[in-house]
């Protein structure tokens, strides 16, 4: 009975570790910023929340970037943006 309580535990840390958000990637020119609210569109229409860590500053509307984002329902994370040549 032990044994079949600890390997229920065990299946049940492993899902719940893979629920974590997966990182993923988009290419695109920024169509607009808003410095305000911390949010990148990209000309594509995706939108994106951007983290502290990134230096908005260093971006400008039309340059080509490339965005490493965590997917969620309401609004994407960016975790990096890269200009790109």
């Amino acid at each position: 009975m032990r044994a079949l309580l600890v390997s229920a535990i065990l299946v049940s840390l492993l899902a719940i570790g893979s629920l974590k958000p997966e990182t993923q990637e988009t290419f695109g020119a920024i169509r607009s910023i808003d410095a305000d609210n911390r949010t990148l569109t990209l000309s594509n229409g995706a939108m994106f929340s951007m983290r502290k860590r990134i230096d908005q500053e260093a971006l400008s509307v039309g340059e080509k970037v490339r965005v490493s984002f965590d997917a969620k329902k309401a609004l994407n994370t960016a975790r990096a943006v890269t200009v790109i040549q």
